[in-house]
């Protein structure tokens, strides 16, 4: 807390950075000689802000940054295993770098494709969230199917 005295008044400038937020409190006559309170309380919490250390913003580094339960946006391709032998889909989607080369394989393979954006980890099963966690981000997942007429592979085009 801060007293400021200045002739013959009194005013009292408090700002209190407890761990969630920022609380500025500006007391006495001051706010009755300034025309625009709203200006200096605004320069205030900004400079104030200067002083506050990231982690109070509930911001961490870039490396800690990544969730223990990410979301993501998926693009799954699926093609008929009497269409192209397992080895040369699986050659060509472990080349998938992007859900733009995935759109083009799709289209090369004519596979069907479906896109699921914001996708929680916690509405996947387990083995495949314990498959996606070792995918890096626009890359391609091992070829997988419930169905053997159907081959099956997931692109993570965005992980949150």
């Amino acid at each position: 807390m801060a007293i400021l005295k200045n002739g013959s008044f009194n005013d009292k400038i408090c700002l209190l950075l407890p761990p969630h937020g920022i609380v500025l409190a500006i007391e006495g006559s001051i706010m009755r000689k300034i025309r625009k309170p709203g200006r200096i309380a605004i320069a205030l919490v900004t400079i104030a802000t200067a002083f506050v250390p990231v982690t109070a913003f509930g911001q961490s580094s870039p490396e800690a940054r990544s969730s223990a339960n990410p979301s993501y946006h998926l693009k799954q391709l699926s093609v008929a295993t009497a269409g192209i032998p397992l080895e040369e889909f699986k050659t060509k989607t472990e080349a998938i770098r992007s859900c733009l080369d995935a759109n083009k394989l799709a289209k090369e393979l004519d596979a069907d494709v479906k896109t699921d954006r914001f996708v929680p980890s916690w509405d996947l099963s387990d083995d495949l969230r314990d498959a996606l966690r070792d995918v890096p981000t626009g890359h391609a997942t091992e070829v997988f199917s419930n169905d053997p007429s159907v081959m099956r592979v997931l692109v993570i085009c965005h992980r949150l």
